[in-house]
């Protein structure tokens, strides 16, 4: 079913049956609607462009005392934006067809006319012909006393109107002020400021059961010189939280009303101040939580051994400064047979229980090559079992790197790799060799096909780069583009020692997206004091 289009503005405002009227700021007739036109037996065409009280001259009966026209200063005041009714004007007017004044009376409403930006362009006149009403009015000797009266009320339900305005919008804005207080003396000041600004009190203060002693409040407003004060409790929810009073420089009696305002203000007042206990109460428990997490994640990740002939250095920072855990780990220890041992790893997740799911596993790994002299892969094999059978449930990714002499009277590297980013491998000449073999499972997924172990020289000035994807993964881009990101990088500071290196690289990764873990081992003479570097980083 269709429906018919919304009518023309323009057709409305002519067929409207109450009489209006619109002049510009210069009280110049714009237009006029049928209703008003056919009131006064005039013709649109006739009125239209012609100055209000040109064409409706005010008859000198009809001004005030000061010669102001009445009517002219309703419209004034709509100009300024303000809604004015007259709900009784005498305002005589000339009729067209005898040319003589006519006694006319009206009830008028000038309302303002606002454009987009709030600017008053045009005053809306409605008028309302009640001559009959009030000459009929007029036989009763009561009639000016009912007049008087009428306008009095009027008056005065217009100055509390005005009153209540105020005072909502000062409650508002006071409430603003509680909501945004970041602590109880700017509580305070936005009640002072509500106090001053809607009941004319010179001060207010608050004591709150637990901090000052009962009373305290009203004593602190007599002791500023107020020989006027009301006193309310702080309730919330029907909890007495303390009290609020304000005081007066000069003598005060509160009426009714201006008690409830009090009142109002004592519960917006209560409201702000549980809003500043919970909020410190979630600090302090976020304070206590990111320390235990600190705490927790120091212990799981602990200074790596020292090994002979490596120069170690490692790092830790999180994707957040709230978690401060996850499930990266890296580990530097010596196996069965006294062979050194360098393990990178992410268990998924970021929160405690990836941290104690990583602990689990790095733990067990440690076991496992401790107990097990045998090669990387296979390692990496019997952990698959151990975490199936003892029921940890948990997906990681790891690379198990060996060091091991090579025959020749060098070294050399065997890795396994279960799904992780490959290894750099740092050369002397300042070349960088990306580790990568064909991908294998995680673990924990119990392949039952085994692992495999690869094997590569380790000459002595050369460094072997293990991290976690949190290096290497950028949003919008491939994981081979992270990682040849780094092998540019790690190029650009081949100068620098490992600790030197692990700074740098943190550096350029800015903010990381997600947790990392980095372990460096550089191959010096076998004769070196072993050096073991720092653990844990906060987020840049």
């Amino acid at each position: 079913m269709q429906h018919a289009p919304a009518p023309d503005l323009d057709t409305v405002f002519a067929a409207l049956p109450t009489a209006y009227l619109v002049v510009d700021r210069d009280l110049v007739i714009v237009e006029v609607n049928r209703a008003y036109a056919t009131m006064l037996s005039r013709r649109r065409e006739d009125l239209v462009g012609r100055p209000v009280f040109e064409a409706f001259p005010p008859p000198p009966d009809t001004l005030d005392d000061d010669g102001s026209n009445p009517a002219e200063v309703s419209m004034r005041r709509a100009l300024a934006g303000e809604t004015d009714v007259l709900p009784t004007l005498h305002y005589d007017v000339v009729s067209p067809a005898t040319g003589e004044l006519v006694q006319r009376h009206w009830s008028v409403v000038n309302a303002p006319l606002a454009d987009a930006d709030g600017v008053v362009r045009y005053v809306l006149h409605r008028v309302e012909d009640i001559t009959d009403y009030v000459l009929e009015r007029a036989r009763s000797v009561q009639v000016e006393a009912e007049l008087f009266v009428r306008d009095r009320e009027v008056e005065v339900a217009r100055r509390a109107e005005r009153l209540a305005a105020r005072t909502v919008a000062a409650q508002a804005h006071v409430a603003l002020q509680l909501v945004e207080a970041g602590d109880h003396d700017e509580l305070l000041e936005g009640v002072r400021t509500f106090a001053r600004s809607v009941l004319g009190a010179a001060t207010a203060s608050a004591a709150l059961l637990g901090e000052r002693p009962p009373g305290s409040a009203a004593a602190e407003v007599t002791a500023a010189g107020c020989p006027s004060l009301v006193q309310t409790p702080v309730v919330v929810d029907g909890v007495q939280l303390g009290e609020l009073a304000l005081g007066w420089d000069h003598p005060r009696t509160l009426g009714a009303g201006d008690h409830e305002v009090v009142g109002a203000v004592a519960v917006q007042y209560g409201q702000a101040v549980l809003r500043l206990r919970h909020r410190a109460a979630e600090q302090e428990a976020a304070e206590t939580a990111l320390a235990m997490s600190e705490t927790l994640q120091r212990s799981l990740l602990p200074r790596p051994t020292a090994v002979a002939g490596l120069d170690v250095a490692v790092r830790y920072r999180p994707a957040s400064q709230q978690a401060r855990v996850g499930g990266d780990w890296y580990d530097v220890f010596h196996d069965a047979d006294g062979t050194a041992a360098l393990t990178i790893g992410d268990v998924s997740g970021h929160d405690g229980t990836a941290a104690a799911l990583m602990g689990q596993v790095r733990s067990l790994l440690r076991g496992v090559a401790y107990a097990t002299p045998a090669d990387p892969g296979h390692l990496l094999g019997v952990l698959d079992e151990a975490l199936f059978d003892l029921g940890v449930d948990a997906l990681a990714t790891a690379v198990l790197v060996s060091v091991h002499p090579d025959g020749r009277g060098g070294r050399c590297l065997r890795w396994s790799n279960a799904g992780h980013p490959p290894p750099l491998l740092l050369l002397p000449d300042g070349s960088v060799e990306v580790l990568a073999r064909e991908p294998e499972l995680l673990l924990g997924c119990r392949t039952g096909t085994g692992r495999s172990t690869h094997r590569r020289d380790l000459p002595d000035g050369a460094t072997v780069v293990l991290y976690t994807d949190g290096l290497v993964e950028r949003r919008g881009a491939t994981i081979d583009d992270g990682v040849q990101w780094l092998r540019e990088r790690v190029a650009a500071l081949a100068g620098d020692d490992p600790e030197e290196l692990c700074d740098g690289l943190l550096a350029d990764l800015g903010v990381p997206e997600d947790d990392v873990a980095l372990l460096l081992a550089r191959a010096v003479p076998a004769g070196s004091r072993p050096v073991a570097g720092l653990v844990l980083t906060g987020s840049a």
